[in-house]
């Protein structure tokens, strides 16, 4: 093999090492991003849904529990001159779940669309709640004492009762989007990050080729190419005994006539 047919081999072999490397690396490194974002999937899921301890999640507790019969048995109850005290620690819900799903580096992307989207409903109504919880807790907290007092008509501790119950029931409700409706935001969203969370589970087992890589197939196939090609010319070049070196003619041998 001559001199420049060896510095194409090894050309050849070092792109072809190259290319390995890179995607032994890139592979690494979305294996990472996978189970990256299917923490935040399932650290949200579990935080609405399973709760600690096996409990309810605050999306199952404070959410689902919000049905349109409840709701308004709670506001009737409120209105009709129940001590308003013991609706005075309604908790706000938590945004910064939904928020870290919007704002994920993987959003659209191993993180789909339909879960974004529900969550941005999701997180719409969530902060309309908790503005009308802290309303009604600044409704109660200046009403309580006044509601007990002897001496407050009627008329007067009627109206603050159906005031706070009017406003249970708009918080309960309206406030976080009737969330127990079929094909409601939290259900969807809930829906969607379980289909997530099953798809990055299938894409961690994947040994080539996960979410994102299969246009990698290219550059693979190009490099098997490569040197299969470059393993045929070694093949046929030891077969063949290598390349012959020319020798050089003899002259032919000439006779003196004079000798």
């Amino acid at each position: 093999m001559g001199g420049a047919e060896t510095a194409a081999a090894a050309a050849i072999a070092a792109l072809a090492a190259a290319w390995l490397v890179y995607r032994l690396e890139r592979a690494a490194a979305r294996r990472r991003q996978v189970s990256s974002a299917r923490a935040v999937l399932l650290g949200v899921w579990r935080g609405m849904v399973e709760g600690h301890a096996g409990g309810p999640g605050w999306g199952e507790l404070y959410v689902m529990t919000n049905d349109a019969e409840g709701a308004a048995t709670a506001a009737a109850s409120i209105a009709q001159d129940a001590p308003p005290a013991r609706y005075a620690r309604v908790p706000v819900l938590p945004t910064a779940p939904l928020a870290a799903l919007i704002s994920s580096a993987h959003a659209g992307d191993l993180v789909s669309a339909e879960t974004i989207y529900f969550a941005n409903i999701g997180l719409w109504h969530l902060e309309v709640f908790n503005q009308l919880v802290v309303q009604q807790s600044h409704l109660v907290a200046q009403y309580d004492a006044k509601v007990f007092e002897k001496k407050l008509g009627e008329r007067r501790r009627s109206l603050i009762a159906r005031a706070i119950g009017s406003q249970a029931s708009v918080s309960n409700r309206a406030g976080v989007g009737e969330p127990f409706a079929d094909g409601s935001w939290y259900r969807q969203l809930r829906e969607s990050l379980e289909v997530d969370i099953a798809r990055l589970d299938a894409e961690r087992g994947k040994r080539w080729y996960p979410a994102g890589e299969r246009r990698l197939a290219f550059g693979d196939a190009a490099a098997a190419l490569a040197v299969l090609a470059l393993a045929g010319v070694l093949l046929a070049t030891n077969i063949g005994g290598g390349a012959r070196v020319p020798h050089p003619q003899q002259l032919p041998t000439l006779t003196d006539p004079y000798r």
